[in-house]
Parts: structure tokens; sequence; C-alpha cells
């Protein structure tokens, strides 16, 4: 996935990579690469925590602080999850060793997807 987006970014020279919040970390870092923008796309609340629904895999609560907490609870199993699988290992890789680009901290990757604009298809008012 990570070299056909390469090859294929690389071959349409764009201005702007827009991601699915599932690969933006590659279109990120692909664009950064190319010296293009990254914006990342969310087509329903999947990654910016919003009282009125929880994270798509957890159940809805009334409350809606515990709808938002749920999207800070899905944070820390991804992180693990990532760190278990070689999935973070192969992102590192894929950033120093074929894109050349420096390691990021946690401190600049955490940053780095706060900073990225983003683009909403629902309304701000779930926020």
């Amino acid at each position: 996935l990570c070299m056909g987006m390469l090859q294929a970014s690389i071959a349409f020279k764009p201005d702007l990579i827009i991601s699915q919040a599932i690969v933006r970390s590659i279109g990120a870092q692909i664009a950064e690469h190319l010296g293009a923008h990254a914006w990342s796309a969310h087509f329903a609340p999947s990654n910016l925590p919003t009282t009125e629904f929880p994270p798509p895999e957890y159940a809805p609560s009334r409350f809606g602080f515990m709808n938002k907490l749920k999207y800070h609870l899905r944070s820390i199993d991804i992180v693990r999850a990532a760190i278990s699988s070689g999935l973070a290992d192969d992102d590192k890789f894929f950033r120093t060793e074929v894109l050349k680009l420096k390691a990021l901290g946690l401190a600049d990757a955490v940053n780095d997807v706060w900073n990225e604009p983003t683009l909403h298809a629902y309304s701000p008012l779930l926020q």
C-alpha cells in the first residue's frame, strides 16, 4: 500500500494529497517527501471525539461525555495494537528508509496529527 501510494504520487506530482483516516500517516509522509500539502478526510465521526457519537466499534451512550471518552480509550488501543503488531516499526521504516525523512518522536507524531488540516463530511455541531 505504501509503495503503491508513493509510486502514484510521484507519477502525478500532486500539490495536495487527501487521505482517508486509515492511511493518513502514509499520505502525510508522502506529501512531506514530495513537498506537497496533506489533508485528512473523515466521512463520519471516526477519529475526532464527539459527544453525539462514540467511535464506530463502540456502543453509544446516552451520556455524551462517555461517547467522547471512548475515543481516547480507542486511541490507546490503536497505539498498543500498532506497537504489538509491528505496524509502528513498519511506519518508521517507510518514513526513514524509503522516504529518507527524519524519524518522528512521540510528541512530533501527536502534533502532526492535531495540526493537519482535516475535511469533515458531517456537521461540526456534532463535535
